[in-house]
């Protein structure tokens, strides 16, 4: 997704895990969020046991990234609170194990639109969600 900056509330959406060998409607909802915001930027780790995402905060608005186990049990959020104007989203696991996301932490906007459009740069963290770093 290009900018997730728009915070899109009013959905009604989940991740929900299909079984088309038994039929095409038969599904299992696996993830919802307990807001009525988008849910997506969907991610699969290498052992496909986890997937993470973005989604509305926990706590706040702000788009975070949460991690479930592939059935969507132990939710939790991976990247932190850091203020209403720092979005994080957009995650990919790397081969090594870390994770790679864009954030606005940066706080760089785009001039020509009288800084309205905030610019994200790529992240780098730890799979617990440590040891966050712009790349």
């Amino acid at each position: 997704m290009g900018n997730n900056i728009v915070r899109p509330v009013g959905y009604d959406n989940e991740i929900v895990k299909l079984n088309f060998k038994k039929s095409a409607t038969d599904f299992k909802t696996v993830y919802r969020p307990k807001k009525d915001s988008w849910v997506g930027d969907i991610d699969i780790n290498w052992n496909n046991d986890k997937m993470m995402f973005s989604s509305q905060s926990m706590d706040n608005d702000t788009w975070q990234i949460i991690e479930t186990d592939i059935n969507g049990k132990n939710a939790r959020q991976l990247t932190p609170n850091d203020g209403a104007d720092v979005d994080n989203y957009d995650p990919v696991y790397l081969p090594d194990g870390r994770i790679i996301y864009s954030s606005t932490a940066c706080y760089n906007a785009v001039p020509c639109v009288n800084g309205k459009v905030y610019v994200a740069n790529f992240h780098l963290m730890n799979p617990d969600g440590s040891n966050n770093r712009r790349i």
